[in-house]
């Protein structure tokens, strides 16, 4: 029976979990936000998108507490609406904040698999 258990967790988390499932926050910046703006509006847009994943992706993300982020940057707000875009028809959790011109400055994406995230964010920097 422990056979049985452990093989099941086994294949429900992976090994490395922090490794493969990730979340991405992108700023933009002609937004000109300051830096505690930036703070407090990337806690809401990560917890906003967090909340739209599956289950699945939530607990792998979570496990151990390893949830990893990664921060990048763009330079442009209609590159912003095309990564959102993107995002949201190929499946993958995604949310945006919004200025008061209704330009995208800031979006979090996933968590999901690393490798459908960076398909999505290969042209941009890190913070």
């Amino acid at each position: 029976m422990f056979y049985k258990l452990t093989k099941f967790v086994d294949n429900l988390l992976p090994k490395y979990p922090n490794s493969e499932y990730i979340q991405v926050i992108v700023y933009c910046t002609k937004a000109n936000l300051s830096s505690g703006d930036i703070s407090k509006k990337m806690c809401d847009i990560s917890k906003k998108s967090s909340n739209k994943a599956p289950e699945k992706n939530l607990d792998i993300w979570n496990y151990n507490n390893n949830r990893y982020k990664q921060l990048l940057k763009c330079d442009d707000f209609s590159e912003m609406e095309e990564i959102f875009e993107e995002a949201e028809y190929g499946g993958i959790p995604a949310s945006s904040i919004c200025n008061t011109d209704n330009d995208i400055i800031l979006i979090a994406i996933g968590p999901d698999k690393k490798e459908r995230l960076s398909e999505l964010t290969t042209n941009l920097e890190n913070i």
